[in-house]
């Protein structure tokens, strides 16, 4: 099993446990992004790092870190970045309202905003950490002196708020350890390379199509902004990278259902997951 155990049978945070899966296949594709582009393991793990320094330049600890960042390897990269740098993020989806973006922001308390660097929000300056492709730490995981797995917050995600205020649920670290762990040993994915990741980062499932794939040394194929309502691009996404696991929502599978009915698309797939 990749990068579960090591150290005398201690268990590894998510970092650490990315560190043991880049030893194996630095040089495979991590993520698959706006159709050609292509990112490997270790040159996955060098942009993790340099968010890293990034955010301990601001001396931010124990604190929640806001990312709100377009659909590229940095969304996935500042995830294992915060948590790495003992803080949690809060994922802000680009698409909502301004004012519900402030109201999570000011809500959980946010130390910091990670940004593209040519993104420009209505937000303080002093708190944005403006964040690109072209950062590289140049080390690996050797330069990052992280702690074994403990009790520390790892996101806080806002639901969608439908009664009123959107309410923000936190999830500590060594619960998504556990939840890794156990999944392996429920499902059966060591035949799966290719996962599909379609959905949202202000969903909780987010993480099983991007973090917890990349721990299991797969190749996330990460989908554009407007992918996840087009039926058609995603039967083509899944024909032209050989997707093997995918993950929907009762709603989007019946979506694409309803324009393939025979599931015809469907036949290389390994794995399906609806929840």
């Amino acid at each position: 099993m990749i990068g579960m155990y090591a150290r005398g049978c201690v268990k590894m945070n998510l970092y650490n446990m990315l560190v043991s899966v880049t030893l194996e296949r630095e040089s495979q594709n991590a993520i698959i992004w706006d159709k050609d582009k292509q990112i490997n393991y270790k040159e996955f793990l060098e942009l993790v790092n340099a968010i890293i320094f990034k955010i301990k330049d601001r001396g931010i600890n124990n604190s929640a870190i806001g990312i709100a960042l377009k659909r590229t390897p940095l969304l996935i990269a500042s995830m294992f970045a915060v948590v790495a740098s003992g803080n949690y993020y809060v994922p802000i989806d680009l698409s909502i309202p301004q004012k519900r973006r402030q109201y999570i922001l000011n809500n959980s308390n946010a130390s910091a905003l990670l940004l593209d660097e040519d993104v420009k929000l209505d937000y303080d300056d002093n708190k944005t950490i403006y964040i690109s492709l072209k950062d590289k730490s140049g080390c690996t995981g050797e330069c990052i002196k992280d702690e074994e797995i403990q009790e520390r917050m790892a996101y806080c995600i806002y639901t969608s708020g439908s009664t009123g205020n959107p309410k923000g649920v936190m999830v500590k670290e060594d619960s998504l350890v556990e939840f890794i762990h156990n999944f392996s040993h429920v499902v059966s994915i060591a035949d799966c390379k290719r996962v599909l990741c379609a959905t949202t980062h202000s969903f909780d499932i987010f993480f099983v199509e991007s973090i917890f794939a990349l721990i299991k040394g797969m190749t996330v194929v990460l989908t554009g902004e407007t992918d996840g309502n087009n039926p058609k691009r995603l039967l083509d996404i899944i024909n032209e990278y050989d997707i093997d696991l995918i993950q929907m929502t009762p709603s989007r599978i019946r979506m694409i259902c309803h324009y393939d009915p025979e599931m015809k698309n469907f036949d290389k797939l390994k794995c399906i997951f609806i929840g």
